[in-house]
């Protein structure tokens, strides 16, 4: 049976912020979903938009997982029992999952979670998540051209 390694984990607020400030969510009567797909960050890139682990993001193809679990929901012990069964039903279901995505997934349900319930949730919504976000683009940028400059690339144009 495969683990689940500490990459597939969302660990940082900072990675949490990006997931959230996506705004792409989806829920059913068990779970709520937030969800981003990964992309591939750019040297050029604002220092803002680098994510704090790079070493995490390297492998784009991994999905990434964060967990939720509110006080609301119980005691530490109701809580962690919670986070435990999410946790296991990602593991068992990652290969049926898309690749690349971050999730946060956080439960609502009233009753309390079972795994199947669970896993069934879990796939259904990261297919829908799937289908609603972007395709990120595998192909690096051109370099940049300069018309001013017969065709050759950088230079200031002089």
């Amino acid at each position: 049976m495969p683990r689940f390694l500490k990459t597939q984990h969302l660990r940082r607020p900072p990675e949490f912020d990006l997931v959230y400030r996506h705004k792409q969510k989806a829920a059913d009567g068990v779970l709520l979903v937030f969800a981003r797909r990964r992309e591939a960050v750019s040297a050029s890139a604002s220092p803002s938009m680098v994510p704090v682990h790079a070493a995490a993001s390297l492998d784009l193809t991994t999905t990434r997982i964060g967990l939720s679990v509110s006080k609301r929901r119980g005691n530490a012990v109701a809580r962690n029992r919670e986070k435990r069964l999410i946790r296991e039903a990602f593991r068992l279901t990652a290969a049926e999952l898309s690749s690349g995505l971050d999730l946060v997934v956080v439960p609502i349900a009233s009753q309390p979670l079972t795994l199947t319930d669970v896993m069934h949730s879990l796939k259904k919504l990261c297919s829908k998540l799937d289908r609603r976000l972007p395709v990120v683009s595998s192909i690096p940028p051109l370099p940049f051209l300069d018309v001013r400059n017969d065709g050759r690339t950088g230079g200031s144009g002089k």
